[in-house]
């Protein structure tokens, strides 16, 4: 069997990091193991830093090799709609094609097609967005996705029930295949290690700990918010630190902080290197997680396996992904928000107790799983 797979999110680690991760991830266990089929990873026109890294990436595996893509993107319904047969300009038809960021490619370079379904907000809500370019280059492909993919991989039965329910489609054509946690957060990071990792970032020994993107979903003002009424009511002596890529909705977080006189108390630490992410998060007292909408939702899942207590939304996917090892809170509610980290934050013992179970539950959740669904799939479909 022949697998192409879009590669494109290899190549632009900070351009939606969370497909990026997804892809990486699901590639390297998928690659480890399936020795017998041939894979080929499709590349734009990149740098030729961004090539030879894919290419390093993928060169312990003889059986996969990466193919540069000739066709621009904005040309794929021109291509579908008068159905060129591009594939002889990219190394011939593949048995199946494998989007792992929402996108499919045209219909003459494949028999069948999978691609993976992350979220639908692009879709379902559009006004969460302060990018409209975004907002409508995602919803093209996601649309173009739904319409002519055979097979939909959906990250969470939450997204997969959207899909069927306000999508409209077939419940056959999706599969709901869970992400994975990296084997790094279970393992323990020694407290010399955490001690430095403080020190250098200017973090105290007590802190709460959010880590994804900081924008509008994630809810990060409501969180502000608790966390004052916490260091007033309370009097948290710790810092708040939020840890992600950072972009336009930054400066809102900055405003508020200045406005109630947070500075010192709010650490925007930015995005952390992947090797110091288990550092960061088993050095935490507690990990908070208060989005409005979460496909799947896996930084409080890599939380819960580095053994930190984790206070989450009651929301979307997340009940279902950290099922009852979390401490759940009303995401709209700065006072739900604020009771749950009071919570955790005063009783030592509830705290203990929730870390553990969040470290058990999270052992269901492995990337080698969902490779091997995946796998799973290509062979059903073949």
């Amino acid at each position: 069997m022949l697998i192409g797979i879009d590669g494109v999110a290899l190549q632009f680690p900070h351009y939606r990091a969370g497909i990026y991760y997804y892809a990486k991830r699901v590639l390297e266990q998928l690659f480890s193991l399936d020795s017998t089929n041939e894979y080929r990873i499709y590349l734009s026109g990149s740098p030729r830093a961004e090539r030879e890294s894919i290419d390093s990436f993928i060169a312990d595996y003889p059986n996969v090799h990466s193919c540069r893509s000739v066709i621009p993107q904005r040309f794929y319904s021109t291509v579908d709609r008068f159905q060129l047969p591009v594939n002889r300009l990219m190394g011939g038809k593949v048995d199946i094609y494998f989007g792992p960021g929402f996108r499919i490619f045209p219909r003459s370079l494949y028999r069948k097609s999978v691609v993976t379904i992350h979220d639908l907000r692009f879709l379902l809500q559009p006004e969460t967005f302060s990018d409209p370019a975004a907002v409508n280059h995602f919803s093209k492909i996601t649309k173009e996705s739904l319409a002519r993919a055979d097979a939909l991989i959906a990250v969470s039965k939450f997204t997969a029930n959207q899909l069927i329910n306000q999508c409209g489609i077939s419940a056959d054509r999706v599969k709901v295949i869970h992400n994975g946690v990296g084997e790094e957060f279970f393992t323990e990071v020694s407290q010399e290690r955490v001690e430095t990792f403080r020190v250098r970032h200017n973090i105290p020994a007590r802190y709460i700990l959010f880590v994804g993107f900081i924008e509008q979903k994630k809810n990060l003002l409501r969180l502000l918010e608790a966390f004052r009424i916490c260091r007033q009511r309370n009097n948290f002596p710790g810092q708040l630190v939020l840890a992600g890529p950072q972009g336009d909705y930054t400066a809102k977080i900055i405003d508020y902080c200045q406005k109630h006189s947070l500075e010192e108390s709010v650490n925007l630490l930015g995005e952390v290197a992947a090797e110091d992410l288990p550092t960061l998060y088993q050095g935490a007292e507690i990990f908070t997680f208060p989005s409005l909408n979460e496909g799947f939702g896996l930084p409080p899942l890599e939380a819960m396996a580095s053994g930190t207590a984790v206070v989450a939304s009651q929301t979307t996917a997340l009940p279902e992904v950290l099922g009852k090892a979390a401490c759940y809170v009303n995401p709209n509610d700065p006072e739900s928000i604020a009771e749950g980290l009071y919570r955790l934050s005063e009783d030592s013992g509830t705290r203990t107790r929730m870390a553990e179970e969040g470290k058990s539950h999270a052992q269901q959740y492995r990337w080698s799983n969902a490779a091997a669904s995946i796998l799973e799939l290509f062979n059903d479909l073949y």
